[in-house]
């Protein structure tokens, strides 16, 4: 041991040299121990009080630091550069609980980690309420995920340690062609692609002989269309609609996934807005001009338009189905003269 140790009378030990304490050789001291220059200990060591290092300190043994009944060990990690942050590894909560493990910010007063009791874990939190807990009620909480350009970043839900069992479940993002998917049963049933189109596998797969009450409107919001009496207010009867006000066409798809080479029939939206009948009409916001534009028909409504000429039809045929038995009867009536 080198020179420049002092040990006082109540169990101190300071030194502004070096210390070196051989292998097979224990250091136990109940007081502080304060020093300026290096130390190493190749066995192990129990400080009581206070263990400060301002040089070097290497161990190759174990160090107990142990306050017993006076409060939660912990060690400092502090230096004076520029910009420093000064941490706190604590066996212990501070402020909370004499359990757990954190890590504390001393400049801001703060746990940053803490491990409870339990076993949960807490990032801006000192009392985790699950396994993770990450707290921000100033601002947002994010976690982000970073992978190659050619990865994928998941967050997997799983119910075993092999197989399948790791995913039953998962949210991953395929950075090579930019989509989000969502899985069930460990097979993928949502894909959302780069352009903002959602395939969900389901919808096609699963059938049913009910009509159709879904709707997709302009900003791309799915929701379910309703028909019942309760869902309609100021219900009066609709007024007559000439039926030539509307041009049938044949034409091919201008949209990139349509096959243009297939005939569809249909109607021109902007020629049914134009004519004033904006109820059949959906419309959109272009999101370059950020103005709102013509985008479809609504061919659904188009049944009621027909249902009213039709009966007005049945109203016309009906009166002059009477009026014809109405001239037959004179008709035979005159012959018989």
């Amino acid at each position: 041991m080198s020179s420049k140790i002092k040990v006082d009378t109540i169990e101190n030990v300071a030194g502004s040299g070096n210390v070196s304490l051989g292998s097979g050789h224990n250091l136990v001291v109940p007081g502080n121990i304060t020093g300026q220059g290096t130390a190493a200990i190749t066995s192990n060591a129990t400080v009581g009080g206070t263990l400060g290092v301002t040089g070097i300190t290497t161990m190759s043994g174990a160090l107990t630091i142990n306050t017993a009944s006076n409060g939660v060990p912990s060690i400092n990690l502090q230096h004076s550069n520029s910009g420093a942050d000064n941490f706190q590894i604590v066996a212990g909560t501070p402020g909370v609980a004499n359990s757990g493990f954190s890590i504390r910010d001393i400049d801001a007063a703060a746990n940053r980690l803490v491990i409870n009791s339990a076993g949960n874990i807490g990032i801006n939190t000192a009392a985790p309420l699950r396994q993770l807990h990450i707290n921000n009620t100033s601002a947002n909480s994010e976690i982000a995920f970073t992978a190659a350009t050619n990865g994928v970043s998941s967050i997997l839900f799983g119910d075993g340690l092999t197989g399948t069992d790791i995913y039953r479940g998962y949210i991953q993002y395929n950075h090579a062609n930019d989509s989000l998917l969502l899985a069930t049963s460990s097979t993928t049933r949502f894909t959302l692609n780069a352009s903002g189109n959602l395939a969900v596998q389901g919808v096609y797969n699963d059938t049913g002989s009910d009509s159709p009450n879904v709707v997709v409107d302009g900003s791309g919001n799915i929701y379910r269309s309703t028909s019942a009496l309760k869902y309609k207010k100021d219900v009066r009867d609709i007024e007559s609609i000439d039926i030539d006000r509307f041009r049938p066409i044949r034409y091919k798809s201008a949209i990139t996934k349509d096959d243009d080479k297939k005939d569809c029939l249909g109607f021109i939206a902007d020629e049914v807005h134009d004519d004033g009948l904006t109820e059949l009409v959906t419309y959109g916001v272009n999101p370059e001009t950020e103005k709102t534009e013509v985008e479809g028909f609504r061919y659904d409504r188009m049944t009621v338009i027909l249902t009213k000429v039709v009966q007005e039809q049945k109203t016309t045929i009906e009166t002059q189905a009477t009026q014809i038995a109405d001239l037959i009867t004179r008709v035979a009536a005159l012959e018989a003269e």
